[in-house]
């Protein structure tokens, strides 16, 4: 799945782990300190993430705490170009109508993204 081009917030994750894992590691847990583990095959983040990116975290970050960002603009997008309306686009974010109507405003609407692979 094509998703957005990442916001300055969460363009390092995105990079390092892709868009589809950044999604939903910011989903399980944005705003939050994350422990990073010598050994990525498991644990939380290999449980949300995978195995693979897990340890692409493991290499670049190290053991330890990380800070998530919440990346709500990024997920917003994210959710917009999958097809959610601004109500389910809000509700799934955590946010307001109007956070995500000011969103849009800021970032443009994305185009629709293939829900088919």
């Amino acid at each position: 799945m094509g998703l957005p081009p990442a916001t300055e917030e969460v363009a390092r994750l995105v990079e390092l782990i892709g868009g589809e894992a950044t999604l939903k590691l910011l989903e399980a847990r944005g705003g939050t300190r994350l422990w990073i583990p010598k050994k990525s095959t498991d644990g939380v983040l290999a449980g949300i993430v995978g195995v693979d990116a897990a340890e692409a975290m493991a290499k670049h970050y190290g053991s330890g705490e990380i800070m998530l960002p919440i990346g709500r603009p990024w997920r917003v997008l994210c959710y917009i170009a999958m097809g959610l309306n601004r109500t389910q686009t809000a509700l799934k974010a955590g946010t307001s109508e109007k956070v995500v109507h000011g969103i849009l405003q800021r970032f443009g609407r994305p185009n629709k993204i293939s829900q088919s692979a």
